[in-house]
């Protein structure tokens, strides 16, 4: 009769599944906190060319144009007469699965939900397009972590 046996090192193997389910969360944490970022950069870049979610913002009224030309303010629609509204929007982590993006003082908050309903210009989101940038990017992200600190196996 042939027998095999083999001693393991069970303390040393549960460190090392440890250690990387530790590193999964981490960069999980890490890709979420820049998937927030992005999708900060993507409403602010989108709003600078005059588009919302649905296309490009609707005119200003005639009034308000002439006041902005008074006043020596661009005319065109980008939501940026004194960048404190889009100055405001800040990122932060919820939890280890979430982030936020939201308006850092409630005034600003106020002025994007006016501009939002009352004239029909949304533009705090993000399409489906736009979602899926993003989810690639946090997939990339991740990719070139694992890669960097464990390698290709």
């Amino acid at each position: 009769m042939i027998g095999v046996s083999f001693r393991t090192n069970s303390k040393l193997l549960n460190k090392k599944i440890s250690r990387f389910f530790k590193e999964i969360h981490d960069v999980a944490t890490k890709g979420i906190k820049q998937s927030a970022f992005l999708l900060k950069e993507i409403i602010l870049e989108r709003s600078r060319k005059g588009s919302g979610l649905f296309g490009r913002f609707s005119g200003y009224s005639d009034s308000y144009r002439k006041y902005l030309t008074k006043i020596g303010a661009p005319t065109t629609v980008d939501l940026r007469l004194t960048g404190s509204m889009l100055g405001s929007i800040q990122t932060k982590l919820v939890n280890k699965r979430k982030a936020a993006v939201y308006f850092g003082r409630k005034e600003e908050e106020e002025k994007a939900l006016h501009i939002t309903r009352d004239q029909d210009r949304p533009f705090f989101g993000f399409t489906p397009k736009e979602g899926n940038f993003i989810r690639k990017e946090f997939i990339r992200f991740a990719t070139k972590q694992f890669k960097r600190k464990w390698g290709t196996r």
